[in-house]
């Protein structure tokens, strides 16, 4: 076995494994499926990559990259919108906090308010 399909192999192996995680986290409700699609495309394209050598060869030289720099290219894009995802996702819940903060000390200052108007009549 050649060194360049022992390294496809361990690398679908490891596209493989990674998806296998991914599933694992979302059965446990670890990582919603919003974002396991994200890591899960990650799996698929190192997975496809691994066993179809050639094409990410040929997209490599369409672009004028080598197929390692066409598998970081793919990652770094998906993980870049994973990580404006989870962003989008912890500006709005800093919004909801917020909210309900806000809504929380109206209402203490309204009972505030009241209780010291039905102690005082």
């Amino acid at each position: 076995m050649s060194t360049g399909t022992k390294q496809a192999l361990v690398l679908a192996l490891g596209g493989v494994a990674l998806a296998g995680v991914i599933v694992f986290l979302v059965r446990r409700r670890l990582v919603t499926t919003r974002y396991a699609l994200g890591w899960l495309a990650i799996a698929a394209f190192v997975t496809l990559g691994a066993l179809f050598t050639g094409l990410v060869n040929d997209i490599g030289e369409v672009a004028g990259m080598t197929p390692t720099a066409v598998f970081l290219a793919v990652a770094t894009i998906v993980l870049l919108a994973i990580a404006i995802q989870l962003t989008i996702s912890v500006s709005g819940l800093q919004a909801q906090v917020r909210d309900l903060a806000e809504s929380h000390a109206l209402l203490e200052a309204r009972v505030a308010d009241e209780s010291e108007r039905q102690a005082n009549p």
